[in-house]
């Protein structure tokens, strides 16, 4: 299937594309940092990185407010960097710690 992208902008007809973000999707490194985590993750993203890999023990309520944003933001960025391999939880929710599977950044 050929799609001329040029003419159907030029028609005003949108394009949509999905790109899956999965562990080893080209330019991500299970377990590994590459350049693209400073270029694709949100300042947040980055801050809370670097608050785990300097307390393993933080909580998301403490990352939160040391951030200044809302739990469910601090949820969704934790997701996405487990989803990635960059971190893992081990033990509960209480009493649990961080781990920090990569911390060698390139920043």
């Amino acid at each position: 299937m050929n799609i001329n992208i040029p003419q159907l902008l030029a028609r005003g007809e949108g394009i949509s594309v999905r790109i899956p973000l999965t562990p080893n999707a080209p330019g991500k490194t299970v377990g590994n940092f590459t350049e693209n985590f400073t270029e694709n993750f949100t300042e947040n993203s980055k801050h809370i990185f670097n608050l785990m890999r300097n307390n393993s023990k933080i909580t998301i309520d403490q990352i939160a407010n040391q951030i200044g944003i809302s739990r469910r933001a601090v949820i969704n960025n934790t997701n996405k960097m487990k989803e990635l391999g960059l971190i893992r939880r081990i033990g509960p929710a209480k009493g649990g710690y961080w781990e920090v599977i990569k911390t060698d950044s390139k920043e």
